[in-house]
C-alpha cells in the first residue's frame, strides 16, 4: 500500500512517481486505497486526504490520484469532481498561498460542498501511459470510471447520490466529452474553455511558451518526450493577466507546473470545445470565463467576454435547451481566474448555481 501523503505533497515524489507507475498501478487496482484524513488547521472547516483510485486505460490498469476535502459540518449530496487544465494538477484548485485564499476547493467546501480534485491520467502522481495513449477520449473514460467509484461509495466510503463535474481549460474539454459519451454527471461546469478557441493565440503560446518537458530542469530527459510543459517563467504571461493576480500566485504557479499529451490537447481543441460535442450535453451546464482570457476572449478572435450576457449571446447556438446555459465572467482575470485576486468571487458563483440548479434532497 503506498504511504500516505497530505495535500500539500513534495514535488519530487511527484516527479519519481511517474517512473514506477505502471508497476504500482497493478498493486493498487484492487480498491480504492484512501490515506489518513489530515485537518485543515489553516481553516478549521475542512477535512482532506489523498486517496487513490484504480482504473484502466484499455487493457493498462492504472492509478489516479486525487486529494478529496470534506466540510467539517453537514456537507451537501452532491460532489464536485474537478479537473484541472494542460500542464496543471489536483493542486491547480487548492492553491495554499494567501492563507488559500485563492483556493477554489476551500471556497466549495466552505459552501458544504465535498470536492474530490484530481491529478488528471498524466499529470501530478497518477499514472503517466505513454502520451499516445492519454488523449481526450482515454481521460474521458478515466473520469467516467472515477464517477462511478464514487457515486457506489468507493472513494468516500457511502454512496454519492449526485456528481457535478468541474472542469477548467483542457479539463473542460474532457468534461463535456465525458459528460455527452456516459451520461453519469447531474451538472457541469465548464470554466477556462468555450466552443470558439483563438487559434492564433493558442499557436502563439505553443510557439513561444510551451516546449518539450524532456528539456525542462524540472522533469528531466526520461519523460516521454511528446510531452509538453511550459518554458521556465511562461506561466504568468500564458495564463494570467498581470493586473489581476497576486505575485505569489505566479510563483507557486511555476513550482507547481506539470505536463500535458499533444494527442490530448489536440483532441481537445477538436471534439472537447466544438459546438458537435457542447450541443450534446443534456444536463444543466455552467460556462465561466475570465474577461481577459487572451485564448476565449480575444477582442475580435474570439466570443465576447465582455458581460455575461454577452458571453451567453455568443455562445447560444453552442449548446442545447437542455442545458439550461447559465453564463458567468469573471471580470479583468486571465485564463487562470479561479487563481485571480477576484478568483473568489468566481467560486462564490459556481457555489450559488449549483445551490439552485442542485437543491439538497
Amino acid at each position: 500500500m503506498e504511504p500516505a501523503r497530505t495535500p500539500v505533497r513534495n514535488r519530487r515524489l511527484q516527479r519519481r512517481f511517474a517512473a514506477v507507475a505502471a508497476a504500482a498501478a497493478t498493486v493498487l487496482a484492487a480498491a480504492v486505497i484512501p490515506p489518513a484524513a489530515s485537518a485543515d488547521t489553516a481553516a478549521g472547516q475542512r477535512t482532506c486526504r489523498d486517496v487513490t483510485i484504480p482504473a484502466k486505460v484499455g487493457v493498462l490498469d492504472v492509478s489516479v490520484h486525487g486529494v478529496l476535502c470534506t466540510p467539517d459540518g453537514p456537507a451537501k449530496d452532491t460532489v464536485q469532481l474537478l479537473l484541472h487544465g494542460g500542464t496543471y494538477n489536483a493542486s491547480y484548485w487548492d492553491y495554499p498561498v494567501a492563507g488559500g485564499r485563492y483556493s477554489y476547493a476551500r471556497q466549495a467546501n466552505s459552501g458544504g460542498y465535498t470536492t474530490l480534485a484530481l491529478d488528471r491520467l498524466g499529470s501530478g502522481t497518477s499514472s503517466r501511459p505513454l502520451s499516445a495513449q492519454v488523449t481526450v477520449d482515454s481521460q474521458a473514460d478515466v473520469v467516467h470510471q472515477v464517477v462511478r467509484r464514487l457515486k457506489a461509495g468507493e472513494v468516500t466510503g457511502s454512496q454519492i447520490p449526485r456528481v457535478a463535474l468541474v472542469g477548467h481549460s483542457m479539463g473542460t474539454g474532457v468534461a463535456s466529452v465525458e459528460t455527452t459519451t456516459y451520461h453519469d454527471v447531474d451538472a457541469v461546469v465548464l470554466t477556462g474553455g468555450t466552443s470558439q478557441l483563438d487559434t492564433g493565440a493558442l499557436l502563439k503560446t505553443l510557439t513561444s511558451q510551451v516546449w518539450p518537458a524532456a528539456l525542462d530542469p524540472a522533469f528531466g530527459p526520461l519523460i516521454d518526450p511528446l510531452y509538453l510543459t511550459t518554458r521556465p517563467g511562461a506561466r504568468a504571461a500564458a495564463f494570467h493577466d498581470a493586473g489581476d493576480v497576486d505575485p505569489e500566485v505566479v510563483r507557486y504557479d511555476e513550482s507547481t507546473k506539470d505536463v500535458a499529451s499533444p494527442v490530448e490537447l489536440t483532441g481537445v481543441v477538436l471534439k472537447g470545445f466544438s459546438r458537435n460535442t457542447t450541443r450534446k450535453i443534456t444536463v444543466p451546464t455552467m460556462l465561466q470565463v475570465g474577461s481577459h482570457d487572451r485564448l476565449f476572449c480575444a477582442p475580435g478572435n474570439a466570443v465576447d467576454c465582455a458581460s455575461p450576457q454577452a458571453l451567453a449571446q455568443a455562445q447560444a447556438t453552442a449548446f442545447g435547451p437542455a442545458a439550461r446555459l447559465h453564463t458567468s465572467v469573471l471580470p479583468g482575470a486571465g485564463h487562470d481566474l479561479q487563481l485571480a485576486r477576484n478568483g473568489a468571487d468566481a467560486a462564490r458563483d459556481v457555489t450559488h448555481w449549483l445551490d439552485t440548479t442542485l437543491p439538497a434532497q
